[in-house]
């Protein structure tokens, strides 16, 4: 007979990607982010991870593809958000290109990781592509990342009308 093993699973902290460089809030980490991500040769996928009181606790670096796209599956994406014990977390990823025009697939990613997040309870608060000398789109500023309770909202509301 076979024995069932036992295992563990743990975030293992790695040495700083951008340096001794301090991060105090959100808007740190993008900034500090985009300046490095619009150097890249090929896309790259990271995930912040924030705590419940707003702050990064983390960053990982998601996926490293090629010139056109880097592999963006829910379940890849959210095992930092997991393992850090994140309320919510923000996706960046850049365009060698240098446009920062959302794809079909950059749509698809973003709302199957909303649907896939608000199931953990945990809320993305943005995806954001970075292009090149200081561009990039937020979909949240776009105002197409909305939680799903806030489109249940209006669908209902709109109903009462």
């Amino acid at each position: 007979m076979q024995k069932l093993k036992q295992v563990r699973v743990r975030l293992e902290e790695v040495p700083s990607l951008f340096g001794d460089r301090r991060i105090a809030n959100v808007k740190d980490a993008i900034y500090l982010m985009m300046n490095d991500m619009q150097k890249a040769d090929r896309e790259m996928m990271f995930v912040l991870n924030i705590s419940a009181k707003g702050e990064v606790l983390n960053m990982e670096v998601a996926s490293i593809g090629t010139l056109t796209q880097a592999c963006a599956i829910p379940r890849e994406l959210l095992k930092s958000v997991i393992l850090s014990n994140a309320a919510s977390m923000i996706m960046m990823h850049n365009h060698p290109s240098g446009d920062p025009t959302p794809s079909r697939e950059d749509f698809e990613i973003t709302e199957r990781m909303q649907y896939a997040a608000e199931l953990l309870g945990v809320h993305l608060l943005d995806h954001i592509i970075v292009g090149k000398r200081g561009t990039y789109y937020s979909f949240h500023e776009a105002g197409v990342l909305e939680r799903e309770i806030v489109k249940e909202e209006k669908k209902t509301a709109e109903r009462t009308r």
